[in-house]
């Protein structure tokens, strides 16, 4: 199902389409990836397992019962993402916001339409500032003066 010897999530995706029932091998595969060690002894079964819950995390939470909310309002419009994501980045880099980076870009692609994919924010998150270097200069003098 996921392309012969190899692990290949894109080919086990469109493949888990062609099952009858879908949703019930996603659950399958989920039980089996989380009840055998091969994800934390094998780097290939790792990269596939992230893969995985990454992408069927709402399948396998929605069929428990779980729905995530969604906001009934429009997305923030960003008019100046370079901007933006510098002061978030400056922001996450003086330990302003106690989350990963990757919390952070999910939270930025579920309120903010800053038209950036969720690895583009993440790496954006890691990034140097360069030509915006004074805006991190200012968060981390703002928190030598902490209220």
């Amino acid at each position: 199902m996921s392309g012969g010897k190899q692990l290949s999530f894109p080919t086990f995706k469109s493949n888990i389409q062609k099952e009858s029932d879908p949703v019930g091998k996603i659950l399958e595969c989920a039980l089996f990836l989380r009840l055998t060690n091969l994800a934390e002894s094998r780097k290939s079964w790792k990269k596939f397992a992230d893969s995985f819950f990454g992408y069927y995390q709402p399948v396998i939470l929605e069929y428990f019962g779980y729905k995530p909310d969604v906001l009934k309002i429009p997305k923030v419009k960003v008019i100046d993402k370079g901007l933006f994501m510098a002061v978030l980045t400056a922001m996450h880099k003086t330990g302003m916001f106690d989350c990963y980076a990757s919390e952070l870009a999910a939270a930025v692609v579920a309120v903010f339409d800053v038209k950036l994919q969720l690895s583009s924010i993440q790496q954006d998150l890691y990034d140097q500032l360069l030509e915006y270097e004074d805006v991190l200069g200012f968060f981390n003098n703002y928190r030598k003066y902490e209220f």
